[in-house]
């Protein structure tokens, strides 16, 4: 394998500069003086917590909805609000999703990359708060957002690049249930050449009700490759079917678990090809499962 070209290395860091300075402009609206987006949620908890009473907490949440919403119709975003159910005065849910560039999600692996989380807060009438934050969607190496630059045809722009992360994401909530493609190698085409390719792994998320974990399912994305020189035909095959799922989930019924896990076993299942280097690495430590 050819390394990185010296443009794609510095595209990848640029990225990774970009994403933080952004995350730390939006995460400091939603909590002023929050640098990163788990500072921002801990603020937003301890306000919730704080509110005196089920109506005051749903205030709080809907203006943190309201909040994000208002930020992420700059270019300039890293997030993305799935859903700010209002309900009635005592009663709101706010879910959203974050491009964060930081640390390998599982223990033991010594890089870094782009990490796809979703964030879960809710009260309601009878007082009671689920704060469930930081369950990871998917993962996209360094290495990987070098090749993404070098085999991609958008323009590279911070803006384009975050779209094409977010339907990493997508693709990674969609497949998170989906018990048929577990351990097996998972492709998505982005666009007439670009193919993701990788595959699902097993992580924790946090529950900050009591501070314990959750399990999560993860899409980790290894590389992207040029679909015109495949050889593996079924990749692209694969990828293809994969993304006319996901547009139709995403344009008709992305409300519904039902109709997007129906989507998501019409992608066939494809063989991991043997033990990656993160699995080896992973296993060290027990957090591969």
């Amino acid at each position: 394998m050819a390394p990185a070209t010296t443009e794609a290395r510095i595209f990848a860091e640029r990225y990774a500069r970009e994403t933080r300075r952004v995350e730390k402009i939006n995460a400091g609206r939603l909590t002023p003086g929050a640098d990163n987006w788990r500072d921002a949620l801990t603020g937003l908890r301890d306000r919730l917590k704080a509110a005196p009473g089920p109506t005051k907490r749903a205030a709080v949440l809907r203006a943190a909805a309201d909040n994000l919403i208002e930020s992420q119709r700059s270019p300039e975003r890293t997030h993305f609000v799935v859903g700010a159910y209002r309900g009635k005065k005592r009663t709101a849910q706010l879910v959203f999703v974050t491009l964060e560039f930081g640390k390998h999600p599982l223990s033991g692996m010594d890089e870094d990359g782009v990490n796809i989380m979703e964030h879960t807060l809710y009260c309601n009438r009878a007082g009671d708060i689920d704060l469930t934050f930081s369950i990871g969607l998917a993962y996209v190496s360094r290495h990987a957002m070098q090749r993404l630059y070098e085999r991609s045809e958008h323009d590279h722009s911070f803006q384009e690049t975050t779209s094409c992360l977010a339907s990493i994401g997508m693709y990674g909530y969609m497949l998170r249930d989906c018990e048929h493609l577990a351990d097996s190698t998972i492709c998505l085409k982005l666009d007439s050449t670009l193919l993701a390719t990788g595959r699902m792994w097993h992580a924790l998320g946090l529950n900050q009700n009591n501070a314990g974990k959750v399990q999560c399912s993860i899409y980790g994305v290894s590389t992207f490759l040029d679909a015109e020189q495949i050889v593996e035909r079924n990749k692209v095959e694969q990828g293809e079917i994969a993304m006319k799922a996901l547009h139709e989930w995403a344009v008709d019924c992305k409300h519904d678990p039902g109709r997007r896990d129906e989507l998501a076993k019409r992608i066939p299942f494809l063989p991991l090809r043997g033990v990656d280097y993160v699995e080896r690495t992973a296993l060290k430590v027990g957090d591969v499962q």
